[in-house]
């Protein structure tokens, strides 16, 4: 009877990780090889290959832009409004909302204001009765005083 023990399933998953650790080891160290002695090529061919994207994208932005342009609808006003300042100053004017239109539309919401005002005007007067027109009051009559004496007597000298 061997003393040694059975192992158990962890101790299995224990060994299988650690020979996988290793080969992944060894994995690392020869892919780092490689690329070492391969860097200066693979680095010279993106260096070329972004170059070459560089000068293509330089020749097309003209068309790009012109073409986005033209998709772009104009903004209305809330949304340029709500813009910060930083922005709405770089949009370009063809994307801007026109004044006119914000004139208009002020001009149009203060017409239907006034025409409304003026029906609630019309409809409140014939419900009720216009005011009496202003009478003012007589002014009271000053109440003569005992003795004959008047305010103005007081005043001259030698009069206590």
């Amino acid at each position: 009877m061997p003393l040694r023990k059975k192992k158990t399933v962890r101790d299995q998953i224990e060994d299988r990780l650690e020979d996988l650790l290793s080969q992944a080891d060894t994995l690392r160290h020869e892919v780092a090889d490689r690329v070492a002695d391969r860097a200066p090529e693979v680095r010279d061919a993106l260096k070329a290959r972004l170059e070459d994207g560089v000068a293509v994208a330089r020749e097309r932005a003209p068309e790009v832009r012109d073409a986005l342009k033209e998709r772009i609808p104009e903004l209305s006003e809330d949304t340029y409004d709500k813009l910060p300042k930083r922005v709405a100053e770089r949009l370009p004017d063809d994307v801007k909302p026109t004044k006119k239109k914000r004139l208009r539309k002020i001009v149009g919401v203060g017409l239907v204001l006034g025409a409304g005002a003026a029906a609630f005007a019309t409809l409140r007067g014939k419900q009720t009765p216009p005011p009496p027109p202003y009478q003012p009051t007589p002014a009271p009559k000053p109440a003569p005083t005992p003795g004959g004496s008047t305010l103005d007597s007081a005043d001259e000298p030698g009069t206590k």
